[in-house]
């Protein structure tokens, strides 16, 4: 009868060893759940803040592509212009060039007329004239 006692004894242990440690697991699966609850919610607000980000970096690159075509109009604007300019420029040393090929044509022929005159001055107010 001893024997039958301390085998219940022993069962009475076991078992409560054993609610113990199912009160342990209970805990620490409630603690696991509240952890896991607490990453998917990490999760969903890091996902937002990604899908935040990618909205803008897509706003960005839309406005980056729609400055880069503003530039490369005006890069194409300002090298028409500088053609244009580079033309009136060479235009402008021509007429230059034979304006100043003129004018000194002109100046030889002042040059001439004035010794002319010169001469023609001369030859009136010597005596001889």
């Amino acid at each position: 009868m001893d024997d039958i006692r301390d085998r219940i004894s022993g069962l009475e242990n076991s078992i409560e060893k054993l609610r113990y440690d199912g009160a342990v697991t209970r805990s620490m699966a409630a603690l696991a759940d509240r952890g896991a609850a607490e990453h998917r919610q990490n999760v969903r607000t890091d996902t937002c803040l990604l899908n935040a980000l990618r909205e803008t970096q897509v706003e960005q690159v839309l406005t980056l592509q729609d400055r880069s075509r503003t530039l490369s109009c005006l890069v194409e604007g300002q090298r028409l212009h500088q053609q244009r300019a580079d033309r009136i420029e060479a235009h402008l040393d021509d007429r230059i060039e034979n304006f100043s090929t003129r004018v000194d044509g002109i100046d030889t022929k002042i040059d001439g007329l004035t010794q002319g005159i010169t001469l023609l001055t001369e030859h009136l107010l010597s005596p001889t004239g």
